[in-house]
């Protein structure tokens, strides 16, 4: 094989194959639609409106926690253990 040409086969390969990618993608898409029908609503949070998605986003509160420091901790788990 002549070198130009295996060089301009080797540089078509990628966009030969992301067509190929591209074409497989499509016709499954369509199919996909033709069998159950168009959708009606959005199937990815990303297809949806950016408004009603934060607006559905349920975030519980964050629970409060009293902050003790590690001297006070240690001295009343040391005051708890029993004489040895």
């Amino acid at each position: 094989m002549d070198f130009p040409l295996l060089l301009l086969v080797l540089l078509a390969l990628p966009f030969v194959v992301a067509a190929v990618i591209v074409a497989v993608s499509v016709i499954r898409r369509r199919r996909s639609a033709e069998a159950h029908g168009p959708a009606t609503e959005p199937v990815h949070r990303g297809q949806a409106d950016t408004a009603a998605v934060q607006s559905a986003a349920v975030h519980p509160p964050a629970a409060g926690r009293r902050v003790r420091a590690g001297r006070e901790r240690r001295a009343a788990s040391a005051g708890r253990l029993p004489d040895a």
